[in-house]
């Protein structure tokens, strides 16, 4: 895409932002927002500009400068106004393994808040295997930590692993 015609793609994608952002709960972006994108976008596939509408443009836009969303302060605002992507299936799927609760509706942007929050909490599973074998710990232990503790005492204790399956076994764990 040569310069002239990059800088027209520029002016109409801006027009565009200007007109439509309040419908597509986003602040109008900075023009080097929108430059810096054009480039990756060029970078990745030389004729995007015929394959990408402006509405695509714009959520390709907000996944890469998450500021531009509406920040919303109205506490009765629906959770479609708050959110205006549900979350994705991948980061559900992620929550439900970190045992993160999930609210009936999730934006993109409130899963990624809580996919932050939740991803270094030592897991459920992690705190039963850890009173299995009897191991003191932190309330508010890490994931990590708790690994590093599970770990070594299953390397002090080799036959720990058996009796904690049969343990989950009887008990119906899964």
């Amino acid at each position: 895409m040569e310069t002239e015609a990059r800088s027209a793609k520029e002016a109409e994608l801006m027009a565009f932002f200007e007109t439509e952002s309040a419908r597509l709960r986003m602040n109008v972006p900075a023009a080097a927002a929108v430059r810096e994108t054009i480039d990756f976008l060029a970078e990745n596939n030389p004729t995007w500009h015929t394959e990408v509408s402006a509405p695509e443009f714009a959520k390709i836009l907000k996944q890469r400068y998450p500021e531009l969303r509406f920040e919303w302060t109205d506490d009765v605002a629906s959770a479609e106004e708050v959110n205006d992507e549900p979350a994705t299936e991948k980061q559900i799927a992620y929550l439900k393994v970190l045992g993160a609760p999930i609210p009936g509706y999730l934006g993109i942007r409130e899963a990624s808040n809580l996919i932050e929050e939740w991803k270094g909490r030592a897991s459920d599973a992690q705190k039963r295997r850890l009173n299995f074998y009897k191991l003191e710990y932190a309330a508010s232990i890490t994931r990590e930590q708790a690994t590093a503790l599970i770990d070594s005492y299953k390397a002090q204790h080799p036959e720990s692993e058996a009796a904690y399956q049969e343990w989950k076994i009887l008990n119906d764990i899964v």
